[in-house]
């Protein structure tokens, strides 16, 4: 008697899939590593066969990418709130990094799953990753920088000088070159 294929149609079930997917590969990554993980270990894990893990991602590199982008959006979502309410910026900079550590936290062995990509991936993957998390970092620099500003308008964030530093001609925040303060 032929087995029943169970196949997902509508965009839901796609999605749930596909999220499926990701759940085993990040399940593998953080127990096998990534140079030790196979598309057919995935595809074992998610129970489904290899040829469904290729119809939605088209390298194991893929996979591994849109998995580290899920992440990133879950973090990303954390935060939204935030961002979203009208408040003090000192008060929406220390509730982002509150958010950002509680992440982090959490997320510990996830991050050094990640950590295990490069060491194992190739060239071209190493290179999305740092191009995806240069840009992660811009953004982030952008709406500290932004928050920032909003404080010297409010009068609770000044340009403090008292290391002797230059002040930048635009809002640069970086831990080295900008120092800001309390009023």
């Amino acid at each position: 008697m032929a087995r029943k294929r169970n196949v997902a149609r509508s965009p839901e079930e796609l999605a749930k899939k596909r999220d499926s997917i990701l759940d085993a590969a990040m399940k593998l990554l953080q127990e096998k590593g990534y140079t030790k993980t196979t598309m057919s270990d995935v595809a074992r894990e998610a129970g489904i066969g290899r040829g469904t893990v290729y119809w939605h991602f088209d390298s194991k590199d893929d996979l591994f990418f849109e998995l580290m982008e899920r992440e990133v959006a879950r973090m990303e979502e954390a935060m939204a709130p935030l961002l979203q309410q009208p408040m003090p910026a000192l008060v929406a900079i220390d509730a982002m990094l509150q958010s950002a550590f509680q992440y982090y936290e959490g997320a510990n062995p996830l991050f050094q799953a990640f950590l295990s990509i490069l060491g194992g991936a190739g060239e071209e993957m190493e290179r999305r990753f740092a191009a995806r998390m240069a840009e992660l970092y811009g953004q982030y620099n952008g709406m500290v920088a932004a928050l920032l500003e909003q404080g010297k308008a409010e009068g609770t964030v000044r340009w403090w000088t008292g290391w002797g530093g230059p002040r930048p001609s635009s809002c640069c925040w970086t831990p080295c070159s900008c120092r800001w303060a309390s009023a």
